[in-house]
């Protein structure tokens, strides 16, 4: 699949760095976007589950919701960490991707971005019974689905209640893959 993005689409950038993108591979001709100063993250919640050496702690992570993230506005694409676009899953948010770095290993570019509102849905949880209802009525990728509503679903051929539920449930919880 191919995504165009027109040249008045405006990139945003919220995260808080400096991304630099691959526009030629001779010279290595980079274009920079600036941070705008607003950085979208995910919460978290962190609790020590244990010491190594009796000192050094280990934590258990959970995630939380996003914050920072604008709602969507036409003609702006919002540039954030794979994180965050993982768990955003809209069609207006992208993270780098195809990492470029020095000698030393340091992240000096990307070569482009990661849409992940666009993967498959069978990288989603569901069943594969599931996945094949949804491909049989032309659904493919997560935007698609999430561009349906509950009226939608249930007028799907071969897609019934208990269906619509998991596929809610995998929405909801933001179990993308």
């Amino acid at each position: 699949m191919t995504i165009k993005i027109n040249i008045t689409t405006k990139l945003i950038n919220l995260t808080p760095h400096t991304i630099n993108v691959l526009i030629s591979n001779e010279g290595g001709l980079f274009v920079e976007i600036p941070p705008s100063g607003v950085v979208a993250r995910i919460s978290t919640k962190e609790r020590i589950v244990g010491l190594i050496n009796g000192q050094h702690p280990i934590f258990s992570t959970e995630f939380g919701d996003i914050e920072g993230l604008p709602d969507p506005t036409a003609g702006e694409i919002y540039i954030v960490s794979g994180l965050v676009a993982s768990k955003a899953m809209r069609s207006d948010v992208i993270s780098p991707a195809g990492m470029l770095r020095d000698e030393k290993g340091r992240v000096i570019g990307c070569k482009g971005f990661n849409a992940p509102c666009f993967q498959p849905i069978r990288d989603l949880d569901l069943s594969l019974r599931i996945i094949k209802k949804l491909n049989d009525n032309g659904i493919h990728t997560v935007s698609q689905l999430q561009a349906c509503s509950a009226e939608d679903l249930e007028d799907l051929h071969r897609v019934g209640k208990k269906s619509i539920k998991e596929i809610k449930e995998i929405l909801d919880g933001d179990n993308h893959g």
